[in-house]
Order: structure tokens, then C-alpha cells, then sequence
């Protein structure tokens, strides 16, 4: 079996997902999800939990975590699409 080396290590984003509530069966907000979908890799899934005081350290809490982690993986997909299409680019000259 022949290795793809381009594919292990490819890992662009192929869409991004979040920030999304989960709530509890009280009706109250448990924390919020931010999905991230990779083009060979699978899915990688984040959970920002309300009750650690971990998010409170960096961010405004957890909301402001899973936002700013959805617009840096957001911001990352673009970066990686427009150097693609620059490569598509340089290809076609």
C-alpha cells in the first residue's frame, strides 16, 4: 500500500461550524459548541463549558471563547482557500 503523503498532511479546513448553545434539560445554557470539519481528517468538535472557570481567565467566558475560536478557524479556512486558488492560479499560466 502506497502512502499519500499529501493527504496525511493536508489538513485544510473544509467547514466550520458554531458557536452553537447546548442546553440542559433545566432550560439553561451548559456551554457552547464549535465543530470543525477537516478536508481528510474528519471532524474535530470543541465544548466550552459554562462551569469552568478556565474560560473567565483569557476571554469574557465561555461565549466569548467558543466565538473567538470560531472566527480564528473561520479567518484559518479562508487563508487556506485563497492560497489554494492562488496555487489553481499560478497553475493555469
Amino acid at each position: 500500500m502506497k502512502l499519500n503523503w499529501k493527504k496525511i498532511f493536508n489538513w485544510n479546513i473544509d467547514c466550520v461550524a458554531g458557536p452553537a448553545a447546548l442546553y440542559g434539560k433545566d432550560g439553561r445554557v451548559r456551554g457552547y459548541k464549535v465543530f470543525v470539519k477537516y478536508v481528510h481528517h474528519g471532524s474535530y468538535e470543541m465544548f466550552f463549558d459554562v462551569n469552568s472557570a478556565h474560560w473567565y481567565v483569557s476571554y469574557d467566558g465561555p461565549e466569548d471563547a467558543a466565538r473567538r475560536t470560531y472566527k480564528e478557524y473561520l479567518a484559518r479556512m479562508k487563508r487556506q482557500r485563497a492560497r489554494m486558488n492562488d496555487k489553481a492560479l499560478m497553475q493555469q499560466r
